[in-house]
This record gives structure tokens, C-alpha cells and sequence, in this order.
């Protein structure tokens, strides 16, 4: 649209004089022009209208202006400009001027010597001649950023490139309302762009930012204007192209041209999320087949587990982690899941300021991130607490924490990663919304209870073989030893001082399982299916 001050010093016709104050037409911006003389204009016009009127049926009460001002203002008109000299003597009373300025609402004198039907005609070619550059424009922006796409390049260099082509600093923020990207004139003004951003989270903290100007003051010099763009990457939680004092924006820049720029941004940052999801997915997969020991065909094109920070530890422990929404059947399941990928971000970003050497990954066909910690902390709900609270100050997302239990071996990542899912699982079944929840082995049959005891009957003798229901006394000690081995995260020398046992009883006796199962017990799978067939088998022999 155009400015209001912009059409009142037109070189052509330099003397549509304000009668109000000038700062009355600050900000007011003007879509269409219609002229009138019916005192109930207010009804036919739309938003941002300038009206011209000769003022006839005013010429013997002034004052009636005055409820016409009003109407305007009710239907968010751009301003009156009157033809004083036709009718009203050349001059509107003083104290019709006093309220239109009390209103903030701007008057005009229209000079005698423009006929108001030429006048009409003249503005209107202005401003449809400023629209048809300012769409040219805003068309070769959009060109110029889709051949920089092409070409692969980067957000943080569209962004310099869209400043420099409308000249203004242009920030851009991601859904937690952080700088992610931002012209170069903010790298000698670094201390501004953190103001900024630290206003604009703390004014708006879990709301989204309008989209459409908003108003700063940072006690330097005085308020100034940002222009508010979302970009929908993701339907529910946008990011922000925010252009500062767009006022100045050289002309023929519109708010098209900044649209059509948030186009290609949005394009941009869709393809590195969906790059990075398919990256972080891969890698997942990777680490889960190559401690299942499954061949993985990336292994020979590439070492991922350079990547995957997997360190070398004695403390493994999985923490399945979702938002509060996981919970609700009903929920929004595009939102539910542009909410894990939220989390993951963040997590991504931020968790490494709480533990060290975390690991961000997931299963199969799930959004939603699991948390591997490689070393034992103290006070772990209070840091989960934490990250919690740091997230949800920044947007509508509530974590909660379904945790395994910590494993020795990195091979056994798969069973606490299970055990974590499955204390997930047994969390919705009880609409537990709890911050934390752990796995609890006492609990497993509880899952089963709606299944049909003969289904349950089979799976335990599938998998434990004649060790399922044993009647003699060597299965019964096999069976004793193969729980507790389990148990002990299959150490062997845990598990003979938990029996009382050598170690070679023990290597022994787990032999003779594996010859029974005809499967290696450590295999993650296996193990997993193991503890719940004893679990099963146990609480229907009791």
C-alpha cells in the first residue's frame, strides 16, 4: 500500500496542504481513493480509503463533520481531504481541526484549482503505477533468491543478500524466537540484534509473533517498527522474518516484495529440515543395526560413527522423551509431530549444556527423540527438570521422560531403549502424566493382562523353550542363573557372586541356555524377549 505522506508531496501536485498535525499521518497508509459527498460514506468504502469531497452538504453546519470523522475512523479510513474553497469558505473551523487532530485522524485542503474527478484520476494513476514496480520489484527478488537456491546457497547469504536489496537489517528467528540467521549490519551491532531478541521472546514468550508490524522501544534511540513475516515450515510453529524500521525500505520495496522473499527463505529452510531429519534418521539406524550387528552397507561408504559420538563407557541409560500432547488421542497429529521435531532440535542444541556427550536418536518410523546418557549424573530429575523448563519458556511444549534403566555394555543400548518405550507405553495405558516415569520390570505383565493366557502360554515356551514351565531341578537352576545373568546386564561375574557361584558355573550354564534357545543371549532382541517370557512364564506360575 501506499503512504498517506507519500501522495501529499507527489512532485505534480505539491499543494494538497495537512491541516492537522503531521504526525497525523504517520503510519497511514492508503489502499484505494474514492470521492463523495454522502455524509454515510462510511458504509460503501473499504479499509485504508482516502476520501476527497467538496464538503457542499456541510457548507451551513461544520460540525457534522465531525460525526463523519468519527465513521471514518469506525471504517479505519486513511483521511478526508476536502475542497474547502467550493463550499466551506476556504477553511474548516478550528475546532473541527482540534478533533480531527485529538482523533489522530488527518485532514486535507484541497486547492480550488483541482477539479476533484481529475484529482481522483491522477492519484489513482500514481498509486497503480507504484504497485505495478513495487510487483516488478518484488518479482525480481523473487527470481534473484530462486537462482541463489539453485545454486545452493545459504540461508545466512539470502538473508544478506534480501538486506542488501531492500536495505534494511533483517533478522531471522526460529520457532523458539532465537536469532538463526541475520544481515551483516548486526555484526557490528551485536549487542542490538540480542536486545531485539530478547524483547521480542520475552513480549511474546509462547504466542506466536503477529504477522504484520509491531512496535520496539529499547531505551536507545526511541521506538522503532519491525516488520513481522512468518514462515511456515513447519503449519503450527512458524518462524519470523522480521525486517527492522520498514519505513525506510527503498522504494519500489512493498510488503509483496518481503512476502515473495519469505517464499524462497521458506523453501530453503524446508529442505535443510527435511536434510537433516533424513541425516539424524540414518544415523539412528546405523548405530541400532550396528550394535544388533546387522550389516549396514553405509559402513562402506562412510564411518558414521564418527558422527554418532558414541563413547567408551560402562553407563549406557535411554530416556524416551515426548511432549505432554503424546498422551491425548485426540490430539493434532501433525502438530503432536512437528512438536517432537521441535524437541529434537532443541535437544540437539541445547542438551550438551546439561550432560556430556549425549546422544539424539530414534527408532524406526518415530518422530519422537530417545536421549542416551554415556555418564552417570546425580540429581537427573532435577537436570531433566531443568531442560523442561528452559524449553517450555520458549514455546508451548511440555516434556515428559519415560526412562530405562542404565545398562554397562554399549550393545545393550537397544534393552534400555525398549525398557523406555515400554514404560512409555505402559504411561499411556494409565494416562500417567507424571514428568517422569520409569520402567519397572514388576510391571511387564500388567501390559499382557488383556491378551489371552494360552497366547501368553505359547509366546513363553517359543522363546524359553522347556525353561518356559521347568519341572526338573536342572532346568529350574538353568532358569535361576539365566534371570540374574539378565539381570547383571549379563556379567558373568556379578552373576556368580549374586549365586554364590564360580564364574565357569556360570559361563556353563548360560551355554546350556544358548543351546536351548539356539540364540546368542546378548543379542539385544533376544534379550529383551528373554526377560519378558520369565516375567510372563513367572506371574502365571504364582
Amino acid at each position: 500500500m501506499t503512504q498517506l505522506k507519500e501522495l501529499l508531496s507527489i512532485s505534480h501536485i505539491p499543494d494538497l496542504d495537512i491541516l492537522t498535525k503531521d504526525c497525523t499521518v504517520t503510519d497511514k497508509t492508503v489502499a484505494s481513493i474514492d470521492m463523495t459527498e454522502t455524509p454515510d460514506v462510511a458504509q460503501y468504502i473499504s479499509e485504508h480509503c482516502l476520501i476527497l469531497t467538496t464538503g457542499m452538504i456541510y457548507q451551513d453546519n461544520q460540525q457534522g463533520l465531525i460525526p463523519l470523522i468519527d465513521s471514518l475512523i469506525a471504517a479505519n479510513a486513511s483521511g478526508l481531504a476536502i475542497k474547502t474553497g467550493r463550499f466551506l469558505n476556504g477553511e474548516i473551523q478550528p475546532d473541527v481541526i482540534a478533533y480531527a487532530n485529538q482523533m489522530n485522524f488527518p485532514l486535507i485542503n484541497i486547492p480550488d484549482k483541482y477539479p476533484l474527478g481529475p484529482l481522483l484520476h491522477q492519484l489513482t494513476n500514481y498509486m497503480q503505477d507504484r504497485r505495478q514496480k513495487e510487483l516488478e520489484f518484488a518479482l525480481e527478488i523473487q527470481s534473484n533468491l530462486s537462482s541463489l537456491v539453485l545454486n545452493n546457497i545459504s540461508i545466512e547469504q539470502t538473508i544478506n543478500e534480501l538486506a542488501k536489496a531492500i536495505q534494511c537489517p533483517i533478522i531471522l528467528l526460529d520457532p523458539f524466537k532465537d536469532p538463526m540467521a541475520y544481515s551483516g549490519f548486526f555484526l557490528n551491532h551485536t549487542d542490538l540484534l540480542t536486545k531485539i531478541a530478547e524483547a521480542v521472546k520475552y513480549r511474546f514468550q509462547q504466542e506466536k509473533i503477529p504477522n504484520d508490524y509491531i512496535t520496539l522501544d529499547l531505551d536507545q534511540n526511541g521506538p522503532f517498527n519491525l516488520s513481522v513475516s512468518q514462515l511456515h515450515v513447519l503449519n503450527h510453529f512458524p518462524h519470523y522474518l522480521l525486517v527492522m524500521n520498514p519505513e525506510s525500505m527503498t522504494y519500489p520495496t512493498s510488503r509483496f516484495a518481503i512476502d515473495q522473499a519469505a517464499l524462497v527463505l521458506s523453501y530453503i529452510l524446508f529442505k535443510e529440515e527435511n536434510i537433516d531429519q533424513l541425516y539424524q534418521h540414518t544415523l539412528s539406524q546405523y548405530l541400532l543395526d550396528d550394535l544388533a550387528d546387522k550389516p549396514n552397507q553405509s559402513s562402506n561408504l562412510l564411518d558414521l560413527k564418527v558422527h554418532l559420538k558414541l563413547q567408551h563407557s560402562n553407563y549406557y541409560h535411554a530416556i524416551a522423551i515426548h511432549d505432554i500432547a503424546a498422551l491425548k488421542p485426540a490430539y493434532n497429529p501433525l502438530k503432536l509431530r512437528e512438536k517432537h521435531i521441535l524437541i529434537t532440535r532443541w535437544l540437539n542444541q541445547y542438551v550438551s549444556q546439561y550432560f556430556n556427550s549425549p546422544l539424539v536418536i530414534f527408532q524406526e518410523n518415530q518422530t519422537s527423540p530417545i536421549l542416551i546418557l554415556q555418564e552417570k549424573r546425580t540429581n537427573l530429575e532435577k537436570i531433566l527438570k531443568q531442560l523442561q523448563q528452559q524449553l517450555t519458556e520458549s514455546i508451548d511444549i511440555k516434556l515428559i521422560f519415560s526412562i530405562g534403566q542404565v545398562v554397562k555394555k554399549p550393545e545393550d543400548i537397544p534393552l534400555s531403549i525398549s525398557e523406555a518405550e515400554i514404560a512409555f507405553d505402559r504411561r499411556l495405558e494409565q494416562n500417567n502424566n507424571n514428568d517422569f516415569v520409569y520402567y519397572d520390570e514388576s510391571e511387564i505383565s500388567r501390559l499382557f493382562q488383556k491378551i489371552d493366557h494360552e497366547e501368553i502360554h505359547y509366546f513363553c515356551k517359543n522363546v524359553l523353550k522347556e525353561l518356559a514351565y521347568p519341572k526338573s531341578d536342572n532346568h529350574k537352576e538353568l532358569r535361576k542363573t539365566l534371570a540374574v545373568y539378565l539381570d547383571s546386564q549379563c556379567e558373568t561375574t556379578t552373576t556368580a557372586k549374586t549365586l554364590y557361584i564360580h564364574r565357569n558355573t556360570v559361563k556353563y550354564r548360560i551355554e546350556k541356555c544358548e543351546d536351548i534357545f539356539g540364540k546368542d543371549i546378548r543379542e539385544p532382541k533376544t534379550s529383551l524377549e528373554l526377560r519378558l517370557a520369565l516375567t510372563l512364564s513367572e506371574n502365571q506360575h504364582n
